[in-house]
């Protein structure tokens, strides 16, 4: 268990994992719109996940600027927390787990890139 939490907090594990996350939800919303080049929240929602997607492989060079954006950037997943403790319905104990999960997973990552970037590894 112990190596398998190692793995896991490695910034380019949390970082990997973030990417894939952003990419997975512009890909959905990419196939639930009728006409992405006309919908104005696709193209907002595209150009965040290129940009949070463009920092975070500048991050995974330990660029302490990038690390710092990006720990900051997920911290905000907290508010992930607490909308599946409190809005996600227990009904849909799937999703629930899934942003409750997640969302302290980031928030983690989070912490742990703002620590390296403070130069406490």
């Amino acid at each position: 268990m112990k190596k398998i939490w190692n793995i896991l907090k490695k910034p380019t594990i949390i970082l990997s994992a973030l990417i894939v996350f952003q990419v997975t939800q512009l890909v959905y919303y990419l196939q639930r719109t009728e006409s992405p080049l006309t919908d104005g929240f696709f193209l907002l929602r595209s150009t965040v996940a290129l940009v949070v997607v463009a920092i975070a492989i500048t991050a995974l060079f330990e660029k302490k600027p990038a690390l710092w954006i990006m720990g900051i950037y997920l911290l905000t997943f907290i508010i992930g927390i607490i909308i599946g403790l409190f809005k996600v319905p227990l009904q849909h104990y799937w999703a629930k787990t899934i942003v409750i999960v997640s969302g302290s997973y980031f928030t983690f990552g989070g912490w742990m890139l703002i620590q390296r970037a403070r130069g406490k590894k």
